[in-house]
């Protein structure tokens, strides 16, 4: 009686997890979606999910001839290029 419980314990405890890792595909889940538009900012907007701040990396960019050249990493060589504000161009 006590292995039945075991097994079972065990089965169940696989059953939530292969549950929660197949989430992200699930496809009720998307049919969700789809049908009522449910995305990430909907839900914060009405409140069923907490907002998140991503952090964005630092961009460095710098005045050419044509559009600005944008790196991830400062270029000491370009400093008297370097634009003070950030760019609102298409990266």
């Amino acid at each position: 009686m006590r292995q039945n419980f075991h097994t079972t314990i065990k089965f169940g405890a696989v059953a939530i997890v292969l549950t929660l890792v197949a989430g992200c595909e699930n496809p009720h889940l998307m049919q969700l979606k789809d049908e009522f538009g449910w995305t990430e900012a909907k839900m914060v907007s009405d409140g069923w999910l907490k907002s998140r701040v991503i952090a964005q990396p630092p961009v460095y960019c710098y005045h050419t001839l044509a559009d600005a050249d944008c790196y991830s990493k400062p270029k000491h060589e370009h400093q008297d290029r370097r634009m003070a504000a950030p760019y609102e161009g298409v990266f």
